[in-house]
């Protein structure tokens, strides 16, 4: 490849003159070559330099040049987020600049993202991760974070079209009906925090993190969907557009992550034998996250684990994985959880100590001597707040599955809280 073609098309772009085939070339040649791509980020920053000159220059007496596709500065700035995304090995595809309108985001973090390329600039066209991560808001107020592999476009500050890969978007009080569309479901937000993924397969998962989304068969005006969420609840929804309560997820903290990414290496699916129409509650499962502060349950987010009053958090659970339960299952007196551990590793079972410990817990497990509690269940008129003191459990457990009874034995009369699990590798 000539050097001297590259130049052009890097030349004609930044004028806003080139063509789809030279854009498709030039980002080819920008992943392909490291020399390259060091030679077009000098190009940008002597360009980018020029720029902020000529800002500076009469502004007042400037005459307005004709409407074009684009201005060259705004180009480039594209262009450059291409170039630092390519370097992490991260990819916003580069388009026409007549292509799609553009979209405002703000860039608030990015693995291996240059600091130079955060903060606001426009997104024009799709936007395709082939490594790493992205969190972005919108100018509605929406927060964004995808995790790659990802490919998807925002057509509006409203509305997000995702054909691969997946996305957590928290969209507060001002994006309430924020739009994630797929090719086999709508997903709208009535709430705050959720996420969507599509595999490779075409299906598509959709968790209510924190809050409540609907989804609807896609590109139909229909006022019924096809389930409504809330906090703790998971579905797919297949090529058929048929949904399915969805056991399992994997998170990091609060926000989806693919399949193989950032996922526990001790636990994998969790299964019950909950059968219950419209019944969609999910486990979730996420990587080293029990500490101070941290969620215990997926339909209940407000409510946090702390160390009792006076005392430290237990340095034996610190950083142990976590499978978030649901506290709806506390008043199943049949319950079965199982889940398969990949390697041996010891397993904790947080119960609550206001009631007697059921026979299987007793029967399998070792009570140890440390203490958490959960909490604030609620606040009285002095302001006061109530916490629920759980007592811990461990069992050294072998590669394989492991299967935890009901909450309670029948005829204790008490409904008490549900317990907790967590998981952490056996020291060799």
């Amino acid at each position: 490849m000539k050097a001297s073609n590259r130049l052009d098309w890097l030349a004609r772009y930044s004028e806003g003159s080139a063509g789809p085939e030279e854009i498709a070339r030039l980002e080819a040649e920008i992943r392909r070559d490291p020399e390259f791509r060091n030679l077009v980020v000098e190009y940008l920053q002597l360009d980018a330099s020029l720029a902020d000159a000529a800002s500076h220059i009469a502004p007042a007496y400037c005459t307005p040049f004709p409407a074009r596709p684009r201005h060259r500065f705004a180009a480039l700035t594209s262009l450059a987020a291409a170039v630092a995304l390519v370097a992490s090995l991260a990819v916003w595809s580069l388009r026409s600049p007549a292509a799609a309108s553009e979209v405002s985001i703000e860039v608030l973090e990015a693995d291996c993202y240059p600091a130079r390329a955060l903060g606001r600039q426009g997104l024009n066209g799709d936007l395709r991760l082939d490594s790493g991560s992205i969190r972005f808001r919108l100018d509605t107020g929406a927060v964004v974070e995808a995790v790659a592999p990802a490919d998807l476009s925002i057509p509006d500050p409203m509305r997000l079209k995702l054909r691969r890969g997946n996305v957590t978007a928290e969209a507060g009080k001002r994006a309430q009906g924020f739009v994630v569309e797929t090719a086999s479901a709508r997903v709208v937000d009535q709430g705050n925090r959720f996420g969507v993924a599509v595999g490779d397969d075409g299906l598509t998962d959709v968790v209510a993190i924190g809050g409540k989304v609907d989804v609807f068969e896609p590109a139909r005006a229909s006022s019924r969907p096809l389930a409504s969420l809330d906090s703790g609840d998971a579905i797919r929804v297949d090529r058929a557009r048929k949904a399915k309560r969805l056991k399992t997820v994997s998170l990091r903290d609060d926000s989806l992550v693919p399949s193989g990414k950032h996922r526990s290496a001790l636990v994998s699916e969790v299964s019950d034998n909950v059968d219950e129409p419209g019944f969609n509650r999910c486990y979730a499962i996420v990587p080293r996250a029990l500490r101070e502060g941290s969620r215990l349950h997926t339909d209940k987010p407000s409510i946090r684990w702390h160390a009792p009053e006076g005392s430290t958090f237990p340095a034996a659970l610190r950083n142990a994985d976590v499978v978030r339960t649901f506290f709806h299952d506390r008043r199943d007196l049949d319950l079965r959880i199982t889940f398969e551990l990949k390697k041996p590793a010891t397993v904790f079972i947080m119960h609550d100590a206001r009631k007697p410990a059921p026979a299987w817990l007793v029967e399998n497990f070792t009570r140890t001597p440390h203490e958490l509690e959960s909490g604030p269940w609620f606040r009285s008129k002095d302001k006061s707040e109530y916490h629920v003191t759980y007592q811990v459990w461990r069992r050294d457990c072998p590669a394989g599955e492991v299967a935890l009874g009901p909450s309670q034995d029948p005829g204790t009369g008490l409904r008490g809280a549900m317990y907790a699990i967590a998981v952490k590798a056996v020291r060799p």
